[in-house]
């Protein structure tokens, strides 16, 4: 019997053994399949990451040459339209008449600052503020432009360049939250400003080209 025993113990010794070996390679596997799995999931969160972040400094590289280009653009209209202003101080084409573009004092935000802040926020294209200037040009022989009226009168300058040139426009109530005008004066400020150029925005190309080179 002890003989029999014996054999059955160690029999069934064996076979426990290899249970257990079977499971020691089924949790090896299975830590292993694990581990994997993280490290693939690691290195897939670590280039997702890597990614966005490529993607970010991108974007801000974009929008850093943006500010620059704008920045640019706001200084040279800028020295445009005080050239401007300072021709008709000189020929005292100073009439200040109480109007829809014409404040009692200068506006508080100097000239570059608000040129800079339309042309941010409306995203104008280049073209369009050729356009605008143009514009300004052809109402400044009807009605000489001030420092009293420039911020206005350049703003409507803008929007009707928009307007007209590009497809990609906002609402005016947006255009009102960016200018500091009312959207009821804005209405009256495009009715006024289309009204001095005749109900007329075609611009010749050949004029289009002479301004060109002043931005």
């Amino acid at each position: 019997m002890n003989h029999i025993y014996f054999n059955y113990l160690r029999k069934n010794i064996y076979k426990y053994k290899m249970i257990s070996i079977n499971s020691n390679l089924e949790l090896n596997n299975k830590l292993e399949y694990t581990k994997k799995e993280n490290e693939n999931k690691r290195n897939i969160s670590e280039e997702s990451t890597s990614s966005f972040e490529e993607t970010q400094s991108d974007e801000e590289e974009i929008s850093t040459q943006k500010q620059i280009r704008n920045c640019e653009l706001s200084k040279e209209i800028t020295s445009i339209i005080e050239t401007l202003i300072d021709n008709n101080k000189k020929n005292k084409r100073r009439k200040i008449t109480k109007d829809i573009f014409t404040g009692r004092t200068i506006p508080k935000i100097n000239l570059n600052d608000y040129i800079n802040r339309i042309i941010a926020y409306t995203e104008i294209e280049k073209n369009t503020l050729i356009c605008s200037l143009i514009y300004l040009d052809e109402i400044d022989k009807k009605k000489p432009i001030t420092e009293f009226n420039i911020h206005r009168i350049f703003f409507t300058a803008i929007l009707i360049s928009i307007k007209y040139n590009e497809d990609d426009i906002f609402k005016n109530d947006y255009y009102s939250q960016i200018s500091g005008v009312t959207l009821t004066e804005i209405n009256k400020m495009e009715y006024t400003f289309i009204s001095l150029l005749d109900f007329n925005l075609y611009i010749n190309p050949s004029v289009f080209e002479k301004y060109q080179h002043l931005l």
